[in-house]
């Protein structure tokens, strides 16, 4: 038999030895629904009070032994084990059994806490709310309010924002609402930047606001813009209006740029959104976005913004995009924009490629693009590359730094 299938059985029947065990003991207790959460709490302890009497093993040894048994199953099957597990509780049961667990600190039963709090969750908000708020560790404390608030969200977002931010202190809401906004990005950009905005400062924060407002840009990016205007904070808003230029780079390059230029201030965030919009751009219209490249005041942003055309352009229209580089006078430009060129179209064509490189002026860049282009080929056709190398009308001494790079 599998060695696979055999732990997987074994585990199986750990687990359901281990839940027949407790629902001989769920027997002596007469089943009610809660009216709140402290009931629940008082009903399943005094199963945890039988079993610290009879002599058995205790509630929580039980759950960590079932916890420890799903975890041996086959990977692919432990999903669905975890499932069983978790149902094979009955909803009374669920408070006693996270006040069992809440001490744990072995992964398995860390889990299994959290997967019974989000079943909790999912049937009684409230109730598992409330639980959550009073766990003493203030780390799982955290953690057990936003898994509340997560499940909570997939059926009732405004309610469980209300919640968060009506009854939880400023540190856990803090935790709960970046969470939830994070949850909203994908369907509800304007709520997560909402949210957003009355989070502290912070990287979480931050990436927040730019994930949102580019989603929002998909769909509407002036009204995104017009919102992220009246953000107060200057770097957040440059942070939202980088988002939003970018995204809408793909469809509208001219009003992205125009965004950009007007209403981001100058320095990285303003370049991560030109380069943004370069990299769209250069997909439909690569000429027109070169020109524009070409009137960026010399220095590190043209530079990344060349480097972000030829790119793209090589691979889709390597002959097109040569026929441009030759357009280019001698000087920094050309020798940025060639070296981009070079270590694109080198998996393709390495001799060509290999050429360009080697016609660059300044010797810094002509170095590293000789060497990145070299190096993939002496991998992809050592004869051809050391060929190529030996012929070269490079100079004795780079030819000879090539070669060492092939071994020779």
């Amino acid at each position: 038999m599998n060695g696979k299938i055999k732990v997987g059985i074994l585990a199986l029947a750990v687990i359901a030895a281990s839940a027949t065990l407790l629902l001989l003991r769920r027997a002596a207790v007469a089943p009610r629904e809660p009216t709140k959460p402290q009931e629940s709490v008082m009903v399943s302890e005094s199963v945890l009070d039988s079993a610290r009497h009879s002599g058995e093993p205790s509630l929580l040894e039980q759950l960590r032994s079932q916890a420890e048994a799903v975890n041996a199953v086959p990977e692919e099957e432990r999903e669905e084990a975890r499932v069983r597990l978790v149902k094979s509780f009955s909803q009374v049961e669920l408070p006693g059994l996270l006040q069992a667990l809440g001490k744990a600190t072995d992964p398995a039963s860390v889990e299994l806490r959290q997967l019974l709090l989000r079943r909790w969750a999912a049937s009684d908000p409230w109730a598992a709310a409330n639980w959550a708020a009073n766990v003493a560790d203030v780390s799982s404390q955290r953690e057990s309010l936003r898994q509340v608030g997560l499940v909570w969200a997939q059926t009732d977002l405004p309610q469980t924002i209300q919640w968060a931010q009506s009854w939880l202190d400023t540190e856990q809401r803090q935790s709960v609402c970046l969470a939830l906004a994070n949850e909203a990005v994908r369907t509800d950009p304007q709520t997560a930047l909402t949210l957003a905005a009355d989070l502290s400062s912070g990287q979480g924060r931050s990436d927040l606001v730019m994930h949102a407002a580019a989603q929002w840009a998909v769909k509407d990016p002036a009204s995104a813009a017009a919102w992220a205007g009246q953000i107060k904070d200057v770097w957040l808003r440059d942070q939202a209006m980088s988002g939003i230029a970018t995204e809408w780079g793909s469809r509208d390059p001219v009003a992205a740029a125009t965004l950009a230029l007007q209403s981001i201030s100058a320095g990285q965030s303003q370049d991560n959104a030109l380069v943004g919009i370069v990299q769209r751009w250069a997909e439909t219209d690569p000429e027109t976005v070169a020109n524009w490249v070409l009137a960026f005041p010399a220095g590190s942003l043209q530079q990344s913004a060349l480097e972000n055309l030829v790119k793209p352009w090589a691979r889709q229209d390597a002959g097109q995009a040569g026929d441009w580089l030759n357009t280019l006078a001698v000087g920094t430009v050309r020798d940025t924009s060639v070296a981009a060129y070079a270590t694109a179209i080198a998996p393709g064509t390495p001799d060509a490629a290999a050429e360009w490189a080697a016609s660059i002026a300044q010797e810094t860049v002509r170095v590293r693009a000789l060497d990145a282009v070299v190096k993939g080929w002496l991998v992809l056709d050592s004869a051809s590359a050391r060929a190529w190398i030996a012929q070269s009308s490079l100079v004795t001494s780079e030819r000879s730094r090539l070669l060492a790079l092939a071994g020779n």
